[in-house]
């Protein structure tokens, strides 16, 4: 059966139970109604158009170590979604993904040698623990001036975005004409090969952290969030602890 022809939707764009064929709903006419088929899934077209949130902020923690970190709330469901594997969103919500990245420098002969560990993030009393965490790198040429570009691109934000951001820092702001998207998988193992092999070559390179946390049904309490990490010194193994608010207001990003 064919798709309404208004719709930039292909087959098996949205996975659901309860969406009929008509335009602009990416329902998949192939489901039957009443069919339980878990939780929702999102192909490239939807998932292309979702809506989502920034912000970029900073967090100074003992030792003077400072903590470039950046947000991105947006829907989950989609193929490169690390947290698909989790619970089905309430009420028929669609899920939700908090991802964040993290680079931390200090001054001094080893202030690039600071590298986040073990983030959660805390929402009321819960305490989350990612659902996926990654290494990222920043090179010696990146400098601290760039860091919050860097910490956003880390996320699929263009520069542009990432330079309003900045601009709004510690306020969540929207993202421009295009929302930004996880890579591919073929796309994301293709730099960052490409940057730990910039990383490896350059002296003074900054490994940072990347990480997704499942925040379905949590949105409205995501205004007085808290994340967390520890900070580690690979060099003299000192460790100090860092802490952000982290506050998306209610409403934001529900598209």
């Amino acid at each position: 059966m064919p798709i309404a022809p208004e719709t930039d939707c292909q087959p098996g764009d949205v996975r659901r139970d309860d969406l009929s064929i008509e335009a602009d709903t990416c329902a998949n006419p192939l489901v039957e109604t009443g069919e339980d088929l878990g939780p929702w899934t999102f192909g490239p077209a939807c998932c292309s158009q979702q809506t989502a949130r920034m912000l970029y902020d900073t967090a100074r923690s003992a030792d003077d170590v400072t903590s470039d970190v950046g947000s991105v709330l947006r829907g989950g469901g989609c193929p490169d979604d690390p947290c698909k594997a989790t619970q089905a969103a309430p009420d028929g919500q669609r899920s939700k993904r908090l991802e964040v990245s993290i680079l931390s420098t200090a001054p001094g002969p080893n202030g690039r040698n600071w590298v986040p560990e073990n983030p959660t993030l805390t929402i009321g009393k819960e305490r989350i623990k990612p659902c996926a965490k990654e290494p990222l790198y920043a090179i010696k040429e990146t400098g601290t001036k760039n860091l919050a570009v860097a910490v956003m691109a880390a996320l699929s934000v263009d520069e542009e975005d990432a330079h309003a951001a900045e601009a709004s820092k510690g306020t969540a702001c929207p993202s421009g004409e295009h929302a930004p998207k996880r890579d591919t998988p073929q796309e994301h193992a293709a730099k960052a090969a490409a940057m730990s092999l910039l990383a490896s070559q350059a002296k003074g390179q900054i490994t940072g952290l990347r990480a997704t946390f499942d925040v379905t049904g949590k949105e409205a309490q995501l205004h007085d969030a808290k994340l967390q990490a520890d900070i580690v010194n690979e060099v003299t193994q000192k460790k100090v602890r860092m802490s952000l608010p982290v506050r998306f207001e209610s409403g934001e990003g529900k598209h």
